[in-house]
């Protein structure tokens, strides 16, 4: 897959559900698919999160292919698909102790 790239978190990261959390991935909210950690440079290519415990009852484990996904969205509205690879927004990420930003098309 590739080589581990640390992060402000460190290699691998004790994630946990707080209170008052200040980033998603510290709440009890379940996670949808989504574009992970666009503030660094360069991007994560995937990020594994594996529950040790689980405090709620079910819970789903899914695998997205955002390749098959972004080929679907060109042939089926070329407009959207050229906005997500030409328009280059900026993306923050600010905590006590880091200030991640980048930009660029997703």
């Amino acid at each position: 897959i590739g080589p581990l790239r640390r992060t402000n978190w460190g290699g691998i990261a004790d994630v946990k559900s707080v209170a008052n959390a200040y980033d998603l991935t510290m709440t009890q909210r379940g996670l949808e698919p989504h574009t992970d950690n666009p503030y660094r440079d360069p991007i994560p290519g995937y990020i594994w999160l594996h529950c040790l415990r689980n405090a709620a009852q079910g819970g789903d484990s899914m695998l997205v292919d955002g390749y098959s996904a972004a080929e679907h969205l060109r042939r089926e509205d070329p407009e959207a698909f050229a906005c997500l690879t030409e328009v280059s927004p900026g993306f923050r990420y600010h905590d006590a102790t880091t200030r991640l930003e980048s930009e660029g098309p997703l």
